[in-house]
């Protein structure tokens, strides 16, 4: 036996990289002890995160189906009423709404774009974001959306499902 716990750790250690534990086949257990904590990357694999994912979704999550009740909803909002975050960790939350694409300036929504007519291909509002403009002159904003996205400059033909009362619009 070991006279100290940190010798023995230290051989089990070295033991665990020596058969490497997190990939071969004959060990059941395939988390690898380092020196001071385990060591699960082995275990997952992409294969395996997919697998999790795939189980926890729909009626896998054990949340599925289930609502909070009022009370819980209650306790929630109170424990985070008045909730300060640092600038550090508010510049991080901000970053990664951006790198998920749902802040305002990758929103293509509120991209700038200019309106054209259909029939002459003439300007007819130049850099507006297309919902105001939409709302402003009677038009419908999520089908000039759907003609910017999909990049229609000139219908193939009149009836054209994209077109709305002969305008068009396109991302700057």
């Amino acid at each position: 036996m070991y006279d100290k716990r940190q010798s023995a750790l230290n051989l089990e250690v070295k033991l665990h990289a020596k058969f490497d534990v997190g990939f071969n086949t004959h060990f059941y257990n395939k988390v690898k002890q380092t020196s001071n904590k385990f060591d699960n990357t082995s275990v997952m694999t992409e294969e395996y995160l997919r697998n999790f994912s795939l189980k926890r979704k729909g009626k896998g999550n054990p949340m599925y189906g289930l609502h909070l009740s009022k009370e819980a909803k209650d306790k929630i909002r109170k424990a985070n009423t008045g909730r300060v975050f640092s600038d550090d960790t508010r510049k991080k939350m901000s970053e990664s709404a951006i790198n998920k694409n749902i802040s305002g300036r990758n929103n293509p929504r509120a991209l700038p774009a200019n309106i054209y007519d259909f029939a002459t291909n003439k300007l007819v509002a130049e850099n507006v974001i297309i919902k105001n403009w939409a709302k402003a002159n009677g038009f419908s904003s999520s089908t000039l959306y759907d003609t910017a996205k999909a990049n229609r400059s000139m219908p193939s033909s009149r009836r054209n499902p994209h077109q709305h009362k002969g305008v068009y619009a396109k991302y700057l």
